[in-house]
């Protein structure tokens, strides 16, 4: 028969395997821990380049400079004190075309929790390519094309930008002075595009669980359809001159008409509302 001290010691051991085995199902960052360092780098830009960030694992905010540079401030996070002194920032033009932002891990590979937060100044771009499994993503001021994509974080983009393709499965999206169409998609959160006066569309919003909200201006033209699984749908704020046509409604749908374009633009939340307003 076992000791009452050989039943604590093996019962103490099965909590630490449990404790251990939730853990790794979880993927607790705790069991990673890193440290964390700033670093800097820079490479001169002429004209619009189109520039790929990509960090991860972090967040990205890009705004606009009045040199022509593009400098970049990170804030980098490794799991030990070596691997975070062997880390590079890489700003490299790639076959005289895009410029792509990293993180040149030692060893070729980014470890678990490992990442970086990017600041990034920039005077002019074409087009903006950002990628982060975790992080939130800000532009500003950037007369660009701009597709952003994160699987956890809020999406900010304030124009002029020529388009947006954005998409987060996880956070918000707001979206403002837009001057070409528009698709943002997040699987859990609300939606809200103020589009440029002068932008005729198209839009296309979605969400899972969370309202959206697009404003135009006058230039905006087509069709618009309008769904919510749970939720209402609404349009008001517009003058006589201006009013949309009602061209279909029925409960939590509408499909109204502007102008005489055939452009299709789409709104649609499974959970939330749905309105339409000028700006």
């Amino acid at each position: 028969m076992n000791s009452p001290t050989t039943r604590i010691v093996a019962l103490a051991s099965a909590i630490a395997f449990l404790s251990t085995l939730l853990v790794g199902i979880g993927g607790c960052a705790a069991s990673y821990p890193t440290v964390e360092g700033r670093m800097s780098a820079s490479a001169p830009i002429s004209g619009s380049p189109a520039i790929a960030v990509r960090s991860l694992n972090g967040g990205i905010k890009v705004v606009r400079g009045d040199l022509d540079v593009m400098s970049v401030q990170a804030t980098v996070r490794a799991r030990n004190a070596d691997r975070l002194s062997a880390a590079r920032i890489r700003t490299e033009q790639v076959d005289g075309g895009a410029y792509e932002v990293s993180v040149a891990w030692p060893g070729g590979k980014r470890l678990k929790n490992e990442g970086a937060d990017f600041l990034i100044t920039v005077p002019a771009a074409a087009e903006l390519v950002l990628e982060s499994s975790n992080g939130a993503f800000v532009v500003e001021g950037l007369d660009a094309a701009v597709a952003a994509r994160t699987s956890n974080g809020s999406i900010s983009i304030i124009g002029p930008s020529q388009s947006v393709d954005a998409v987060t499965s996880n956070g918000t999206i707001y979206l403002e002075g837009v001057t070409g169409s528009v698709i943002a998609r997040s699987s859990n959160g609300w939606v809200r595009a103020l589009l440029a006066p002068e932008n005729n569309g198209p839009v296309q919003m979605t969400t899972s669980n969370g309202n959206l909200t697009l404003r135009i201006g006058p230039a905006f033209e087509g069709e618009v359809e309008m769904w919510t699984s749970n939720g209402a749908v609404s349009v008001d704020g517009f003058t006589t001159g201006d009013s949309p046509s009602f061209l279909e409604s029925r409960r939590n749908y509408l499909r109204l008409g502007f102008g005489d374009q055939a452009h299709q633009s789409k709104l649609r939340t499974s959970n939330g509302t749905v309105t339409v307003r000028p700006l």
